[in-house]
């Protein structure tokens, strides 16, 4: 199975590397942004086909929303929307931590599906 673990990237990177880390002993392979080297395309354009080649996503939201894109809403939140109607989606949100307003916003949003 092949999935892919969406979260921003900076301030996350012990997290993401123990979310890899037991998606690879359960014998599956980790889809992440840091192993897509370089490319023709842009890093979100690659995320996007990243997600949409995964069988699973599994988000990991800490405090921190990140930087909007062009369409209104941080690389992580485009990843949400492309999985939404297509792949089973796992969240794991950081205890005891406040998140900053859009980064709540999009913790709601999941949380109402």
């Amino acid at each position: 199975m092949k999935v892919f673990i969406s979260s921003l990237i900076s301030g996350m990177e012990a997290e993401r590397a123990v979310v890899k880390q037991a998606i690879e002993l359960l014998g599956h392979q980790a889809i992440m942004a840091e192993d897509f080297g370089a490319r023709a395309s842009s890093p979100q354009v690659a995320c996007l086909n990243g997600v949409r080649e995964a069988d699973l996503v599994i988000l990991v939201l800490g405090p921190r929303y990140g930087a909007k894109q062009a369409g209104g809403v941080s690389a992580t939140h485009e990843e949400v929307h492309e999985a939404r109607n297509r792949k089973p989606l796992l969240m794991f949100v950081q205890s005891g931590m406040e998140a900053e307003p859009d980064q709540a916003d999009l913790i709601r949003e999941i949380g109402n599906w």
